[in-house]
């Protein structure tokens, strides 16, 4: 199901479950990103926010 709604960003494996393509995910696919994990079955595919490169910075 989830990778029907994003053939760009996921695929079944050789069981059925999702396997993301992209990793991490490019800003252009975000929307199709989260409709994909929407769509998965008992949370099979989720999202995660990585920070941001600025505030991985050590304060001075």
């Amino acid at each position: 199901m989830c990778y029907s709604t994003a053939p760009d960003l996921v695929e079944p494996d050789e069981q059925g479950d999702p396997v993301i393509l992209l990793d991490p995910v490019p800003g252009t696919y975000r929307g199709d990103a989260e409709t994909a994990a929407a769509a998965c079955p008992e949370r099979a595919l989720t999202l995660a926010h990585a920070a941001s490169p600025a505030s991985e910075e050590s304060p001075r």
